[in-house]
């Protein structure tokens, strides 16, 4: 395999690439039954948030200036974690006028300043920011292979942060323990992988990386919830598990990519992943008023993870259409394997 530091930065502009959207959609589904009844949640909770950043690092325009991507990036995520900020709390408000639980301090919307408060899955929005624009300065050093320590070094900032369990508001925390994912999708995205043509490649590197995450589960299984920080067990036998599970996402996708009914639903979710991931939590928690999350089974929480997930793809078509300054940000072209 040819090293990604040896490519250059000037790539060539293609047709988006499915495998990555179904890689999202992927993830999507697994962030939905892990905030459900879910009892091999440990086990996929190791990867399902760092591939949305190494994807995030995958779309990553390196030629942009940092400014450049500030502005792309205050559009794509700012302004659709405003908007979705503001969409959940009045959701939320409702959910608890109607449980009788409500309280003044629900109204407040200065929530995301502080770690893991009430926001749910909207830490990631501010996260993926930070980490964004800090790797647009990273990525301004000259040679990939400090591009790739400076990385390294904020992921075992935010390791030493997990063990001294210290919280930095915005989750920045979280975003510096990302960066490597970041990096390393940056990097792949300049890597052209000539062996994973053929089905048949496809489906024994899906196969290997497979077999090889779940033998790594059986030496260690860290305890990993990236939106507050948890960073569990050796740096790096759990960075390599982290890892694992993304390639194993990754391998997996490129084998889905020929089925063409899954690679058009996995896809369609993928494109809208933004949305879902920003809505899906107000939509359990109304469940959860007619149905005691104690009182669901594992198959109910399969159940009501596809229910919401429709319902927010739904929720999402009058939403582009009446708000469209929310998703103003034209998605970025992947580049074609």
């Amino acid at each position: 395999m040819v090293s990604p530091f040896l490519f250059p930065k000037n790539l060539c502009m293609k047709k988006r690439n499915n495998e990555i959207d179904i890689a999202k959609g992927f993830g999507i589904i697994l962030v939905i039954w892990g905030h459900t009844v879910c009892p091999v949640k440990p086990y996929f909770f190791i990867f399902h948030m760092p591939i949305f950043f190494l994807l995030s690092g995958y779309v990553f325009n390196v030629n942009d200036s940092v400014k450049a991507t500030l502005k792309k990036k205050i559009r794509s995520l700012i302004i659709p974690f405003i908007f979705f900020l503001i969409l959940q709390r009045i959701g939320f408000i409702i959910i608890h006028l109607i449980d009788r639980t409500f309280e003044m301090s629900h109204l407040l919307l200065w929530m995301p300043v502080y770690p893991g408060i009430t926001i749910g899955p909207l830490w990631f929005f501010i996260a993926l920011f930070i980490t964004t624009i800090c790797f647009s300065v990273i990525n301004r050093l000259p040679h990939e292979w400090i591009k790739f320590l400076f990385a390294l070094l904020a992921t075992f900032s935010g390791y030493l942060l997990s063990k001294f369990g210290i919280h930095l508001p915005l989750h920045i925390d979280s975003a510096l323990s990302m960066m490597l994912f970041f990096c390393v999708g940056s990097q792949l995205s300049r890597i052209h992988l000539d062996k994973l043509k053929s089905w048949k490649n496809r489906t024994l590197f899906s196969i290997a990386s497979i077999m090889l995450y779940f033998l790594f589960l059986y030496v260690h299984l860290p305890a990993i919830d990236i939106s507050l920080n948890i960073f569990g067990g050796p740096f790096i036998l759990t960075l390599a598990l982290m890892f694992l599970g993304c390639f194993m996402v990754l391998f997996s996708c490129k084998v889905l990519d020929y089925i063409p009914h899954i690679r058009t639903f996995m896809g369609y979710i993928g494109k809208n992943s933004l949305t879902v991931f920003a809505i899906h939590f107000m939509f359990i928690y109304a469940l959860y008023l007619v149905f005691p999350k104690e009182d669901i089974t594992n198959l109910g929480g399969i159940l009501i993870t596809f229910f919401v997930l429709g319902v927010s793809l739904l929720l999402n078509i009058p939403l582009q259409k009446y708000f469209p300054f929310v998703f103003s940000q034209k998605r970025k072209e992947q580049y074609t394997r």
